[in-house]
């Protein structure tokens, strides 16, 4: 059983009275979601090569 299986299974076992709210539940996680898709992060490291540890000698 996929985990759409196991959701949708729940889903039918709920009371109609509180699908609006799931469904509301859903909606935010899901654009919670793309929003972190939608987020790039960079790095950008510089350092000074003469002071970069170079092992022991």
């Amino acid at each position: 059983m996929t985990a759409k299986d196991k959701i949708h299974a729940e889903i039918d076992s709920l009371n109609e009275e509180y699908l609006d709210e799931l469904y509301l539940l859903i909606q935010d996680f899901a654009q919670s979601k793309q929003h972190l898709k939608k987020t790039e992060f960079h790095v950008k490291i510089e350092t000074n090569k003469d002071k970069c540890f170079r092992g022991f000698r």
